[in-house]
This record gives structure tokens, C-alpha cells and sequence, in this order.
């Protein structure tokens, strides 16, 4: 406060700090859940019957008999074949000729072109 004309006061003194605040307490930890149980074994299923075996089938009908074939006919025998004709008689050879004139027809085939 200001005195009526008198000299502006001194100012106070701060205050003592707070104490601080105490910690919290720490929360309480969950328990532990349950183990769940064990779930039940399923039954075997039960087998299955065996099958009934199928009949037998029927047998097929025989076939008929075959017939005996024909026999076959004997051949005729061949006719014996005509004597052949004589031939006809040869002409009788050529004299010789002399050896000059062999001499001269083999000169004259070889000039020739065969």
C-alpha cells in the first residue's frame, strides 16, 4: 500500500516454494489369465460294409457245327504231245576259197566302221 505522500513501501519477500509432490503408486500388475482346457478327442467314424460280390454271368450260346467241305475232283490226265517233224536235210559246204583272196576280205572289213 502507498502512504498518503510517504515513500513507496518495500516489496515483499517471495515465497517459499512448494514442496513437491509425492510419486504416484505404481498400479498393481493384472493376474494371470487362465489356461483354456484341452478341447475333447473326436469319435473314429465307423467303418464301412464290405460290397456284395456281383453274379456270375450267363454262358454264351454254342455256335452250330460246321459242314464237311466238298472234295475236290481228280484231275484229268494230259494228252501225250506229237513227235516233232524231221528236220530238212543241210546243203553241202562251200569249197574254200585260197588264202590271197581271205587276205583280201579281212583287209577290206576292217576298213569299215562296224
Amino acid at each position: 500500500m502507498t502512504g498518503i505522500g510517504g515513500a513507496d513501501g518495500v516489496e515483499g519477500v517471495d515465497g517459499v516454494d512448494g514442496a513437491d509432490g509425492v510419486d504416484g503408486v505404481d498400479g498393481v500388475d493384472g493376474a494371470d489369465g487362465v489356461d483354456g482346457v484341452d478341447g475333447v478327442d473326436g469319435v473314429d467314424g465307423v467303418d464301412g460294409v464290405d460290397g456284395v460280390d456281383g453274379m456270375d454271368g450267363v454262358d454264351g450260346v454254342d455256335g452250330a457245327v460246321g459242314v464237311d467241305g466238298v472234295d475236290g475232283v481228280d484231275g484229268v490226265d494230259g494228252v501225250d504231245g506229237v513227235d516233232g517233224v524231221d528236220g530238212v536235210d543241210g546243203v553241202d559246204g562251200v569249197d574254200g576259197a585260197d588264202a590271197a583272196h581271205c587276205a583280201s576280205v579281212l583287209l577290206f572289213a576292217n576298213t569299215l566302221d562296224l
